[in-house]
């Protein structure tokens, strides 16, 4: 489902069977449910989409003719379009990651949007399929689930810990944006997020019950250390675009070595201003 024509296919399983109305109602509302607000479809990049995507519908007809597609093939391309043409912010991304990783409950607004069970499914897709082609190469290097975009986002999941999302437009000769990645792989290794890590797993140890007071000043901890990871983030944004961005404006290509260079070497000061809380 983490690629065209499995997407395609799973838009043609929402139900109700027939209804197109219906069937884009579910998917808003689930993503909006995902991301803790709306959102709404960039009409713009919407006809564009629709006037030329030869190759979807090529797809769309195949799967039917394999018996893989459930519902009307032209209504289903035409919601994975729409879906693919939905606007959303680096925020909302991140918060849906989140809410990925916190088991189907959205840290915001704590809407139960999935059933738990479904967190490990997910994860597991994106941690075998999210990046195209290099999918292999990322888990490699970061040890993070994550799925990534044409549009420049990406958007990783620690099961039980958080959910991280950067963007920015430059990608790769694989679909994936150059400095989202950068900046993410930059945040797992200094925090010791990489899942398959031993260290990573006692961040998500049980821990015993707490009295309300140590709860009250733990909450007041992690409101701290969210605000500092924010500013991480755009930190290493930042420094990646200073690094690489004279070179991509000028119409380099992002996978030249001199650009990866560059971009490695992010400010190793970065994270001393924001020391985890004890």
């Amino acid at each position: 489902p983490l690629v065209n024509a499995g997407a395609i296919s799973a838009c043609s399983m929402i139900k109700p069977t027939g209804n197109a109305e219906a069937k884009w109602k579910a998917i808003v509302d689930f993503i909006s449910g995902l991301c803790g607000s709306k959102v709404s479809v960039l009409d713009e990049l919407y006809r564009s989409e629709s006037e030329t995507n030869f190759n979807n519908r090529s797809i769309a007809w195949l799967l039917k003719n394999y018996n893989r597609i459930y519902d009307d093939p032209d209504m289903s391309l035409d919601l994975y379009t729409r879906q693919c043409s939905l606007g959303i912010t680096a925020k909302q991304l991140a918060v849906m990651a989140a809410t990925i990783a916190n088991c189907g409950t959205n840290p915001v607004t704590w809407e139960e949007v999935f059933h738990p069970n479904l967190t490990p499914h997910i994860a597991s897709l994106m941690a075998t399929v999210g990046f195209y082609e290099h999918t292999g190469d990322w888990l490699f290097n970061t040890g993070l689930p994550a799925k990534t975009g044409v549009g420049g986002g990406i958007m990783a999941v620690i099961p039980g810990v958080m959910g991280l999302a950067a963007f920015a437009p430059p990608l790769d000769s694989a679909g994936n944006s150059v400095k989202a990645q950068k900046a993410l792989e930059y945040i797992s290794v200094r925090l010791g997020l990489n899942i398959f890590s031993p260290a990573r797993v006692e961040l998500a140890a049980a821990e015993p019950a707490a009295e309300p007071a140590v709860l009250a000043d733990r909450d007041a901890k992690t409101r701290l250390h969210r605000t500092a990871a924010v500013q991480i983030v755009d930190g290493v944004l930042r420094r990646i675009e200073l690094a690489v961005g004279t070179e991509l404006r000028a119409g380099a290509d992002p996978d030249a070595a001199a650009i990866e260079e560059r971009a490695a070497h992010v400010d190793e000061d970065l994270f001393a201003q924001f020391d985890p809380p004890a």
